[in-house]
């Protein structure tokens, strides 16, 4: 990549300036201005009268140039962004809400509490081709009966199956569908009910506990007359609890009674997510901050007595 220089920059700036300023006045102009200067002189039989003719013509012709010149870095600066933007395209304009589908039947027949998101194309032209969307990343927090909360991060990347029962779905403008996102299941028959996510049913034995998953959702497509793909992120939260088979989003543990039977460190991940921010018990500074926490509390005791 080559670098260029403030004077090299300042010169391609007055380069462009004038380019656009010659369209508009060309020599002609020119010539005019000098035969108008020329005319006053003589029928004013003063020379300086005829170089102040000239001179109120340059200055008018200076004052449209430098005009010129101001709006030339704004020319830059969009022909930059535009090119820019032909290599790294916006982001997929997607919007994503909660979903008032809440069970399935299984195989077997059964009623499987599942997760689901409403996904709909925000554009009101075009449509949204060759949609995937890829569970990126998963924070599971869960009550150690020795530890307290503990956060531990997970990484499924495992691809979303959409309500035709595929991975990749196209939208209409303003057009939605459904994104399947986990499930409660017992996979294999012997094992406890746990929580599965996305198309290959990821799962871990720690899923079988009551926890709060914070997961982010990675969508790919690109809009309808477009060659590259575009991204967008977004991060969502729920709460399982496989025992009771009890599976919700947070905007619905917010909104029904058993919000104040869930453990306060689980609830902590929807306030902070609802801020926009990711929460880890398990990061260093939470595992500081415990630290302090415990050595306060046995100082305590310790005075007590």
């Amino acid at each position: 990549m080559t670098k260029v220089t403030f004077w090299q920059y300042q010169t391609i700036i007055c380069k462009g300036a004038w380019k656009k300023f010659s369209q508009k006045y060309g020599i002609r102009d020119f010539i005019v201005s000098a035969v108008v200067g020329l005319i006053v002189g003589i029928m004013t039989e003063s020379l300086l009268n005829a170089l102040a003719t000239l001179g109120v013509f340059f200055l008018i012709y200076f004052a449209i140039y430098l005009g010129h010149y101001v709006t030339e870095h704004v020319f830059v600066y969009n022909e930059q962004e535009r090119r820019i933007n032909a290599f790294w395209p916006q982001d997929l304009d997607v919007r994503v809400y909660e979903s008032d589908v809440r069970e399935m039947k299984d195989e077997e027949g059964n009623i499987v509490p599942i997760m689901t998101f409403e996904v709909v194309n925000a554009d009101k032209r075009r449509k949204m081709m060759e949609l995937e969307a890829e569970i990126q990343s998963v924070h599971h927090t869960s009550i150690d009966k020795a530890d307290g909360a503990m956060t531990i991060p997970f990484f499924p990347e495992q691809k979303g199956m959409w309500d035709d029962n595929t991975t990749t779905i196209t939208l209409r403008p303003e057009g939605k569908a459904l994104l399947f996102i986990a499930y409660l299941d017992r996979r294999p028959k012997e094992n406890p009910v746990r929580v599965h996510f996305g198309e290959g049913s990821f799962t871990n034995h720690l899923f079988d506990r009551e926890a709060m998953y914070q997961f982010g959702i990675k969508f790919t497509g690109k809009m309808d007359g477009e060659l590259e793909f575009r991204q967008s992120h977004v991060m969502r939260v729920f709460y399982a609890n496989p025992a009771q088979n009890e599976l919700y989003s947070s905007e619905l543990v917010k909104a029904i009674s058993i919000y104040e039977e869930i453990p306060k460190p689980l609830i902590k991940i929807i306030e902070v997510a609802d801020q926009g921010y990711w929460y880890d018990y398990s990061s260093p500074f939470q595992r500081q901050q415990k630290q302090k926490q415990k050595e306060a509390r046995e100082a305590e005791a310790k005075n007590a007595l």
